[in-house]
């Protein structure tokens, strides 16, 4: 679910003026690392969604019965989370049930039901 600038800044509070502003450093090439030390990017910017995870990832389809595709669109709906978000974290947590470790060492994107 793509967002419109005007969703993005009246989610965040900030304008289209703030965003250039904090782009500013990086496009410029006077962007600091904590310390005062400049970072250096030596690019090309690739666009498109990060990848979170240095794993490999793979697509699944399933079939699921009309009721529960209902249920879940209401869930990421009240959640404000995507399918895949969604998705995951329910396999994320059965796994956990089941007694399967899962070594994740980015566990940023657990979504909290």
């Amino acid at each position: 679910m793509s967002l419109t600038d005007e969703e993005i800044y009246e989610l965040t509070g900030l304008t289209s003026k703030d965003f250039d502003r904090m782009a500013r450093p990086f496009e410029d090439g006077s962007w600091i690392d904590d310390d005062g030390n400049p970072i250096h990017f030596d690019g090309p910017i690739e666009y498109g969604p990060p990848r979170l995870y240095l794993e490999d990832r793979a697509m699944w389809t399933f079939d699921i019965p009309g009721a529960h595709i209902a249920a879940v669109d209401r869930a990421i709906k009240r959640l404000g989370i995507t399918k895949s978000e969604f998705m995951q974290s329910a396999v994320r947590r059965e796994l956990e049930r089941v007694g399967e470790k899962i070594e994740d060492p980015d566990d940023t994107d657990r979504v909290k039901a």
